[in-house]
Parts: C-alpha cells; sequence; structure tokens
C-alpha cells in the first residue's frame, strides 16, 4: 500500500532537518512558490507544528523546541 505525502509532510521533514531556514529556502528545496510555502506555514503555525518569525522581507521558519 502506498503512503500518501503531502507537501505539508514534506515541508515538516524539511524544516525538522535543517531547524530554520527561509520560505525561499524551502521554496526551493520543494519545488514550489515561497507564497505557497508561506500559506503551508502559517496553518503549522496555527495547529502548534512549527514557529515563525517574520522581519521585513524574510519568514523564517523554525522546528519547534524539542523536536
Amino acid at each position: 500500500m502506498a503512503i500518501l505525502e503531502t507537501k505539508a509532510d514534506q515541508l515538516m521533514a524539511v524544516i525538522d532537518r535543517n531547524k530554520s531556514l527561509t520560505s525561499k529556502q524551502a521554496a526551493k528545496e520543494l519545488g514550489v512558490t515561497e507564497d505557497y510555502v508561506r500559506r503551508l506555514a502559517e496553518t503549522l503555525q496555527k495547529n502548534g507544528l512549527i514557529d515563525l518569525k517574520a522581519s521585513a522581507f524574510t519568514l523564517t521558519l523554525l522546528a519547534k523546541q524539542g523536536s
């Protein structure tokens, strides 16, 4: 039986592996737009799965402490 892996699952794996990366870096690694990564990241944050750090021009995706 095949296991379905979503882009959200893939993004979580990238964040867990890197611990911290920008939405631009994540988009490049996943082959999607930065806007798509930002939307996924906001959903993951709302569900308590990751932390986000925003600055003027950059959104940094952070693995939750203890991950």
